[in-house]
């Protein structure tokens, strides 16, 4: 049986597999999305697929009609990359360390 990512990583595995979507089918609304994800309830969608535009990883624009359509960025592809390493990203990638040292500043009066 082989592993897949989403399997390994269920942190994740919601992103993974949003963003195939995406890269699979192109431009998609929110209640078509949700129908091809699985993704209940439907309004939820909404709120998941204006959290990834947020995070850069879609972009939203209206149909002809008016509706609302998701289409994945470059960023999105990228990270879509990224999430699916054969073994994962390595754990210096998933959690950069940032060190922020405070800086003792000499009263000035």
């Amino acid at each position: 049986m082989q592993n897949k990512k989403s399997d390994l990583n269920p942190k994740n595995g919601l992103r993974i597999r949003t963003l195939k979507l995406f890269a699979d089918h192109g431009w998609l609304t929110p209640r078509t999305f949700a129908r091809l994800a699985g993704f209940s309830p439907l309004r939820a969608s909404y709120s998941y697929l204006l959290r990834l535009r947020k995070f850069g990883l879609l972009k939203r624009a209206r149909d002809s009609r008016g509706f609302l359509i998701y289409s994945l960025t470059d960023r999105g592809r990228e990270r879509l990359d990224w999430l699916t390493i054969p073994n994962g990203p390595k754990q210096s990638q998933t959690r950069p360390e940032e060190t922020t040292y405070a800086v003792a500043v000499p009263n000035a009066f």
